[in-house]
């Protein structure tokens, strides 16, 4: 599910077009709108040779963090006290390619972390979660508390001013069903 699919009004689409970033290995750093091909992502992690070393972090380099930078800045300037929140909703994989420490004074990055879930409904609520924030217009770590889902359930006792947890209480069918396809694909190997 892309921004594309958003169902959203014209000045929920030009908040996110500012506020929100997608890390990708194929393009870098890319907006909401931005126009790139619809094609399967290269991992963040991936080992690909280039002058710049090995892998695909190494090839992006600063870049990412940059632009990153820059665009924490004009924000955090329509700010009043000039600061700004930066939620990580992504894998490490992906944010490893942005150097945390050459952040702008005055960012405040808050790590969002889904827990025991497949992959494929972490990366879903990971997209909800990002509309949540740009549609909501979260601006504060305790506005990132608020996310409401069916499948997913705010770990209070375990959240603090750097991470908020949400455990996966979703679909106990979902579970079996994967379960299912890891025996099916156990038995093919056999």
């Amino acid at each position: 599910m892309g921004a594309e699919d958003w169902n959203t009004q014209e000045e929920t689409r030009k908040y996110a077009e500012k506020h929100l970033r997608i890390l990708s290995g194929l393009y870098g750093i890319v907006r909401p709108y931005d126009d790139v091909k619809p094609v399967r992502d290269v991992p963040m992690n991936a080992k690909i040779k280039t002058k710049k070393g090995l892998y695909l972090t190494e090839f992006w380099g600063d870049s990412i963090t940059k632009q990153l930078s820059r665009d924490l800045k004009s924000i955090s300037e329509g700010n009043k006290g000039g600061h700004c929140l930066l939620v990580k909703c992504t894998s490490d994989e992906y944010f490893q390619s942005v150097q945390a420490h050459n952040l702008p004074e005055g960012t405040t990055l808050v790590e969002i972390q889904f827990e025991q879930a497949p992959e494929d409904v972490v990366a879903k609520a990971r997209c909800l979660f990002a509309r949540f924030v740009v549609e909501k217009k979260i601006c504060t770590p305790e506005g990132l508390k608020d996310f409401k889902s069916q499948e997913w359930s705010l770990d209070e006792r375990r959240c603090t001013i750097q991470k908020v947890f949400y455990v996966w209480i979703g679909d106990e069918r979902h579970r079996k069903q994967k379960k299912s396809k890891k025996d099916d694909k156990a038995r093919d190997k056999d």
